[in-house]
């Protein structure tokens, strides 16, 4: 990418036309020609569009030395399908915990309604035992 091509995406992210962050920096509307073009920035202008995209000149070089918006914290289309395809597996898993969830709860339910069962019956069981066994005597 170049550096015109590093600044028109940062432009966008942020939503502003090149124009208005020239405009914005004290910078005239040539200077984005000259950089369409092919040109650079001098150190000044470098920094100056630094700070406006809140970054430093060293990662915006880097980015068009490697060719990468990630440097800069941008993202490319590939990263953003990415992303987006995380976030949707992060909605299902979390979706899958809370009915695992659910189920767990349920199941535990079950069991100690099934222990109070238990316990009744067993209950029940040892009165008709001494029931019987008093009957006998």
């Amino acid at each position: 990418m170049s550096f015109y091509d590093i600044i028109q995406r940062l432009c966008t992210d942020k939503g502003v036309s090149m124009r208005t962050m020239v405009t914005e920096i004290g910078l005239s509307e040539a200077v984005s020609v000259k950089w369409r073009k092919g040109g650079n920035p001098s150190a000044k202008n470098l920094k100056a569009i630094a700070d406006y995209f809140g970054t430093t000149p060293k990662a915006l070089l880097a980015a068009v030395e490697s060719n990468s918006m990630v440097i800069l914290g941008g993202t490319t289309p590939e990263t953003n399908d990415r992303l987006s395809k995380l976030e949707k597996d992060i909605e299902w898993f979390k979706e899958v915990v809370a009915s695992q969830q659910e189920t767990i709860h349920n199941m535990s339910e079950t069991i100690h309604n099934m222990s109070s069962d238990s316990k009744k019956t067993v209950g029940n069981r040892k009165a008709v035992d001494s029931s019987m066994a008093y009957n006998l005597k």
